[in-house]
């Protein structure tokens, strides 16, 4: 986590583009609560009913048409990390999502993490590697070329609500 010269109140998304909140209610920098340094991203989720699911997410660029699109080239990386602070009370299921220039749920690769309620922060890593176990691989997502990062979140059981913090991310 990094400011500067958003100021203080702000963070630094240094993969490029805004974070769009999607479903949540909002996302924030939070300096209350971190994994390490001054501040962690704060999701307030809002109330998920049992069997729906929320989705936030950051592009590489401000979304625009796919001919003026700026993408990622994560095929020089060997994995992802994040860590994650679940506050809902609930247990999570969190779906990482990358999707490529094309922005459409046709060419896209995920993977889920569990994500227990607590306020410990739970470490989400994995290679970068899309025939690596874990993956789930829809069309053929170029990596070279990544413009979506989406977090997707599900309940385990029942409804949750509340605020999730990533950091290190």
């Amino acid at each position: 986590e990094r400011t500067g010269a958003l100021g203080s109140s702000q963070f630094l998304n240094n993969w490029g583009g805004p974070f769009s909140a999607g479903s949540p209610l909002s996302i924030q920098r939070d300096a209350t609560v971190s994994h390490t340094g001054a501040a962690s991203v704060r999701v307030n989720l809002g109330t998920i009913a049992a069997g729906g699911s929320g989705f936030f997410q950051t592009f590489s660029s401000e979304p625009s048409p796919q001919s003026y699109r700026q993408t990622r080239d994560l095929s020089r990386y060997e994995s992802f990390e994040t860590y994650v602070r679940n506050d809902t009370g609930a247990p999570l299921n969190l779906k990482y999502e990358l999707k490529d220039y094309r922005d459409n749920l046709s060419h896209q690769a995920y993977r889920t993490f569990t994500v227990p309620a607590g306020p410990g922060w739970t470490k989400l890593s994995a290679s970068l590697n899309l025939q690596s176990p874990g993956w789930t691989v829809v069309g053929t997502p170029d990596l070279a070329r990544t413009y979506a990062s989406s977090f997707i979140v599900s309940p385990q059981a029942g409804s949750v609500s509340g605020s999730i913090y990533l950091d290190d991310f």
